[in-house]
């Protein structure tokens, strides 16, 4: 209790703290005069500035006095600058008119795709928000799990949305399907993405009621595009206590075409000495990872991009089990390359296709465990979209994949003995697996004359060769204003993904088992405010059905379960001119699927969740930060016993009910001071102090136990405890 107390008074201080700022807002339009949503707006010569919401608006707060200018730029639109003076305490409000760019209409028609009509569901993200979010550590899942929708389950990169498991969710890039998107891999999953916010131009994210572009998914959708060519050359490096990156953009033919390439080499050794972290590492994790693109306008309208991503990890460290301590030791690597082509025809034909291939390794050795996952994947996707007359749009598309993902070595005979010299048997698993699919969805807005009033309405086929059989999913959504300040929205539609099992139980398997499905109802209220500010309530609900479940008669596809729940978010300023947002979510999950008897909570069952990112100007050149989180315990299926193991010789576990305990309620504050400043008028200067955890509150990831299961000892994530980082970037 105390610490929840110190949390609140510092942040009660803080937006206690008084200063005379400049409010700069406005509005964005196009020469029509229609509102123009996502565009970027920034104050020359700082780092301060804001995104523009669906209507147009936006708003910032600075310390800055004197002259200054504004900026203002959108894809498919000139850049346009405005001068202006500004007053401690007094507002500034400006109108932007941008003319449309011909030469980038292929980007303008592809990105007002991906974020579409899904007021309901879709969140689109600045990739500066990424950067700047406290506790994120500049990582792209880190950041979105502070947003509505996902649970903070674990300190992991993995993406828990609205009750689902990770594995429901689907990353993407550029139109190619990131299978393993997270870095230092392990039984809890990742801790950070492979794809650095620097290459990214927009990020899309959906957690429920996304369109029948979208596939083999049953929770969530995030959809990253990456750079195209640069406009300038440009470097940029930067380091701190866990490592340090490069990048740099260079135009080949100005204005046609030209190369983005990055590094980042993470080092935590001198993180961990710095904080004296006392985990037992035999090995402090360490990796890199390399890419870029090549981008090059063919045409006016059309363009060819070159990417291509590779990385490595390794960790090791000793791990206290029940039967005596091993070192676990794990070694991830990755490759990616990838081309995709986009033109425009008529200027109301847009058609993008792209082609990627994947290579993915990964081997984990713990005691007698000597494990290695290596995933090839094939894929190639095309979608098409129409411009018709009256409001209309068509979308239409396909995709196709082939992946092999397989698994050999050595694995325990017994799950609950993993000593060296233990029993052990050989494993061998894994199957060719080729899916395709096709969607078509027709879209109508300004319906009775209403601009705001929309439909959409798709049907996406699919099959795969590890499903029982073909699947159709018809989804629709509908948004409507209900007064000028107020839209309502609402989603609904079927849902698939193909089969998945431990892999400890898929040699059980004789046949094919059907798709996983789930039914999304999505309602939303969204409300937009003065000075950009924003509110959105979503309430939402998903069934699912033909979950994999082991009975006695062996494994099929009849099992069930269900989630449903409200998230909440406030984004615009507060007093005190704190900036920033308040997320809250209310959910319960539950399953009767693989070997539970009976309903029971699923591991995302985390029914309060709430996350207060705030930013505040202490003066021009200094921001402070915070990123508070609260949420309620993981589930977890507790030990209630212990009786002889014939195999091993050791006791093994008696459990009791699938997940009927809880962790202790997540709490963390995470605490960030940045500095911006230049050098020579032409080095752009960061530097930065971030506090991790600065009340070092306990939040076990799990619990391991004695060797006869009478006692437990918490499991702690590598950066679980207060860790402080300083680190600075500088860009030419």
């Amino acid at each position: 209790m105390k610490r929840y107390l110190c949390t609140f008074t510092f942040l009660i201080f803080l937006n206690g703290i008084s200063s005379s700022q400049t409010l700069i807002s406005g509005k964005v339009l196009s020469v029509s005069g229609a509102p123009l949503g996502f565009a970027n707006v920034i104050l020359i010569g700082t780092t301060q500035g804001a995104m523009t919401d669906e209507g147009g608006t936006f708003s910032f707060s600075t310390l800055q006095t004197g002259p200054g200018e504004v900026q203002v730029s959108l894809l498919g639109y000139e850049k346009k600058r405005k001068k202006i003076r500004l007053e401690k305490g007094k507002k500034t409000d400006l109108v932007f008119h941008l003319t449309e760019q011909d030469i980038s209409l292929s980007e303008l028609v592809v990105t007002a795709s991906a974020y579409g009509t899904e007021t309901v569901s879709g969140l689109p993200v600045s990739p500066m928000e990424v950067v700047t979010t406290p506790g994120g550590a500049a990582d792209i899942f880190q950041m979105l799990k502070t947003l509505p929708g996902l649970t903070p389950v674990s300190e992991s990169s993995d993406l828990f949305i609205r009750g689902g498991d990770p594995m429901e969710s689907c990353v993407l890039a550029d139109q190619s399907v990131i299978d393993h998107p997270g870095t230092f891999e392990s039984t809890y999953g990742g801790l950070f993405s492979v794809l650095p916010p620097s290459m990214v131009k927009s990020l899309w994210f959906s957690s429920g009621g996304f369109p029948a572009k979208y596939g083999n998914a049953l929770s969530g959708i995030l959809d990253i595009t990456t750079r195209h060519e640069p406009s300038e050359f440009r470097i940029q490096a930067g380091a701190n206590f866990a490592g340090w990156d490069a990048e740099t953009t260079v135009p080949v033919i100005p204005g046609k075409s030209g190369l983005t390439a990055f590094v980042k080499a993470s080092r935590t050794g001198l993180l961990m000495k710095v904080n004296q972290n006392t985990r037992p590492f035999t090995s402090y994790p360490e990796g890199w990872t390399a890419g870029g693109s090549y981008s090059h306008r063919v045409t006016e309208t059309g363009r060819i991009k070159v990417n291509f991503l590779a990385g490595q990890d390794n960790q090791g460290v000793l791990v206290s089990r029940p039967e005596g301590k091993s070192e676990f030791t794990g070694q991830t690597e990755t490759e990616n390359a990838g081309i995709s082509w986009s033109e425009v025809f008529t200027q109301k034909v847009v058609v993008k296709t792209g082609l990627s291939v994947t290579q993915f390794s990964k081997n984990w050795k713990l005691g007698v465990l000597d494990l290695l996952e290596t995933d090839q994947t094939v894929q190639a996707r095309t979608d098409v979209e129409l411009a018709g007359s009256n409001g209309q749009k068509w979308y239409t598309g396909f995709s196709t994949d082939h992946r092999v993902d397989e698994f050999t070595g050595r694995v325990p005979a017994s799950d609950h003995d993993y000593r060296t010299g233990a029993a052990f048997r050989n494993l061998q698993e894994g199957t060719p697996v080729t899916t395709g699919g096709g969607y078509l969805e027709w879209e109508q807005s300004g319906w009775f004359g209403v601009p705001a009033l929309s439909s959409r309405l798709g049907i996406r086929a699919d099959h795969s060769s590890d499903r029982k059989s073909a699947t159709l999913d018809p989804r629709l959504s509908l948004s409507a204003p209900l007064t000028e300040t107020i839209t309502g929205s609402l989603s609904a539609g079927i849902y698939h993904q193909s089969p998945w099992l431990p892999l400890q139980n898929r040699k059980e398997i004789r046949s094919s088992l059907p798709a996983m499905s789930a039914r999304h109802l999505v309602g939303s209220l969204a409300w937009q405010g003065p000075d950009a500010a924003s509110f959105r309530a979503e309430f939402w609900g998903k069934h699912y059905r033909d979950l994999p479940k082991k009975s006695a008669g062996g494994w099929a596809g009849n099992g069930t379960g269900y989630a449903l729940g409200t998230d909440l978010i406030y984004k615009g300023l507060l007093p005190g001119s704190i900036d920033g947002w308040i997320s809250y979510g209310w959910s319960i999950s539950r399953r009767d699927w693989l070997e539970t008897n009976g309903m029971a909570p699923s591991q995302a069952d985390i029914t309060h969740n709430l996350t207060w990112i705030g930013k505040r100007n202490l003066t021009a050149a200094w921001q402070i930060g915070w990123n508070l989180k609260l949420a309620t315990g993981k589930p977890y299926t507790p030990v209630t016993g212990s009786q002889a193991d014939t195999l091993s010789g050791l006791l093994q576990p008696v459990f009791g009910e699938t997940n009927s305990a809880r962790l202790p309620v997540y709490h963390r504050l995470d605490l960030r001071m940045t500095w911006t400043g230049g050098m020579l008028d032409r080095i752009f200067l960061v530097g930065y102090a971030e506090i991790l955890n600065i009340l070092d509150t306990d939040n076990p990831m799990g619990y391991t136990w004695n060797s006869d299961y009478t006692r437990k000892t918490p499991i702690r994530s590598y950066f679980g405890n207060r860790t402080l980082v300083l680190g600075f970037s500088a860009t030419l």
